[in-house]
């Protein structure tokens, strides 16, 4: 294997490690930084919504 491919690697590693080391400092000052599977019902359109558009029923 030629340089490249360590090289290409390292860059990787390093990488997850800053976003890693990112997402730690953050949570010790209370900020959810990663956050998986997380939803919440806002996140998603209204029955309303999907049928008629945005615009308000009246």
């Amino acid at each position: 294997m030629n340089i490249q491919y360590y090289i290409s690697a390292l860059a990787f590693v390093l990488f997850v490690a800053c976003v890693a080391g990112r997402a730690a400092m953050l949570r010790r000052k209370g900020v959810k930084a990663i956050v998986f599977a997380a939803t919440e019902k806002t996140d998603f359109l209204h029955h309303s919504e999907l049928q008629g558009g945005c615009v308000p029923e009246s």
